[in-house]
């Protein structure tokens, strides 16, 4: 499992600079968050919540990042 206290510049297992922001729920579609998923900067989650999901996710390896506790 990786950590980070940011969203790390680099992905931890294949060294692609393509991290994203993953969102989970139920968003609001907008056509800014379209552009978001089509630029690789967000990924949809999924609709269920838990107490310990992953923040970011390489867009090129699918490695997961959890954020570390402040």
């Amino acid at each position: 499992m990786h950590t980070s206290k940011h969203q790390p510049e680099t992905c931890p297992d294949c060294g692609s600079d393509k991290i994203a922001k993953i969102l989970f729920g139920m968003p609001a579609w907008s056509p800014k968050m379209q552009r978001e998923i089509d630029q690789g900067k967000l990924i949809l989650g999924g609709c269920v919540i838990s107490e310990r999901d992953p923040k970011w996710q390489c867009v090129d390896c699918g490695a997961k990042i959890f954020q570390e506790n402040q």
